[in-house]
């Protein structure tokens, strides 16, 4: 008698790992995705954390506000559409309309200083020390929270 030996692959054990293959791709590519856009939006939110310290520096000294547009046009992000300062020295940050931001294009991020645990800097408190800063998505048309970045939660 003669004793054949397998060689290769049955067709079963192909379609199983094609099966297995596409299940991975199917998880793991919309991660992957909105990982890459998570970056994309850490850019705006570092370009509003270097604003913030232009203002923590001006605040103090009695100087007026930085406009901040001259550190934005000095950044290398391909996202910003605009970055704005309020006169209480709340900074907002739109992004581009670019598809590679997918739900996060044309919407806005905010950084806004408090002088206290609960009471938001006004424009009227004048030179009032700055408590500390909340980050979050803007009043009109606002980032989804599940792009912001840990620190931009609250």
């Amino acid at each position: 008698m003669k004793r054949s030996l397998q060689r290769g692959l049955t067709m079963i054990e192909l379609v199983i790992g094609v099966v297995v293959v596409g299940m991975l791709s199917a998880v793991a590519l919309p991660l992957y995705r909105e990982h890459g856009v998570r970056a994309k939006v850490e850019q705006l939110v570092g370009l509003a954390h270097a604003c913030r310290a232009s203002i923590a520096q001006a605040r103090p000294a009695g100087r007026d506000l930085p406009a901040c547009q001259s550190l934005a046009a000095t950044t290398a992000t391909q996202y910003l559409a605009w970055l704005q300062v309020a006169e209480n020295g709340a900074i907002t940050v739109a992004s581009l309309g670019l598809s590679d931001l997918r739900e996060a294009a044309w919407t806005t991020i905010a950084l806004t200083p408090y002088k206290s645990a609960t009471e938001p800097l006004g424009p009227r408190d004048g030179w009032a020390s700055i408590h500390h800063w909340r980050c979050g998505p803007g009043q009109h048309h606002p980032m989804p929270r599940k792009y912001l970045p840990p620190s931009c939660q609250g």
